[in-house]
């Protein structure tokens, strides 16, 4: 798994970007194991998810995307 945003921790996971591939991270905190992968589009570079409630909220190129359901 390529991550290179910065982690924030959250929710009882570490979400983390790829902004090469456009991609969100879910990882378990104990083992660092994938437990989701979402495709959220172009990211600027070092793009870090935001977490408020049961949403995770992701700057990209073209707006805002919001994950339901953390």
């Amino acid at each position: 798994m390529p991550a290179n945003g910065p982690p924030v921790i959250g929710g009882g996971a570490v979400w983390v970007t790829d902004y090469h591939r456009g991609v969100l991270y879910a990882l378990d905190p104990g083992s660092g194991a994938t437990r989701a992968q979402i495709d959220v589009g172009e990211l600027p570079h070092f793009a870090s998810p935001s977490l408020a409630g049961d949403h995770a909220y992701l700057g990209t190129m073209n707006g805002v995307s919001a994950i339901t359901g953390i």
